[in-house]
């Protein structure tokens, strides 16, 4: 009787282990669906995000539906504000001493000793240097 215990025993402790892995496989299966579920919301989220930038451009041609960029260049110069620099030295226009100053874009430059903050100078946008005051 006690051989035969101990292999019911043996034998339900197999099935239990049999259960719990395949528990486990399931449990695996599982997290590995929610990922893919994220990951495909992920990428959902991502798509919709692009269509709708494509609305945008598309609403802001108007009439012009087929929009071609492939000759657009930037222009060669821009006019930006001076959002700090040391202040500047009364008449001296004449010498070429420049000074740092920081432009609304965040980026330094070089400016001459006249320009003070708040004042919009035209920048090449090809190398990023100072070309004049505007007013």
């Amino acid at each position: 009787m006690n051989v035969e215990l101990a292999t019911q025993a043996q034998a339900l402790d197999q099935c239990l282990v049999t259960r719990g892995i395949f528990l486990l496989e399931i449990a695996e299966q599982a997290a590995t669906l929610v990922d893919h579920h994220q990951q495909t919301a992920a990428g959902v989220m991502i798509l919709l995000v692009h269509l709708e930038m494509l609305g945008q451009v598309v609403d802001a041609g108007g009439e012009q539906r087929h929009l071609d960029f492939r000759g657009a260049e930037p222009p060669s110069h821009v006019v930006v504000n001076v959002t700090y620099t040391e202040p500047g030295v009364q008449g001296d226009t004449a010498t070429r001493t420049l000074k740092n100053a920081t432009i609304e874009t965040g980026a330094e430059i070089k400016v001459p000793l006249f320009v003070n903050t708040g004042d919009n100078i035209k920048v090449k946008t090809t190398t990023g240097e100072y070309v004049e005051r505007v007013k």
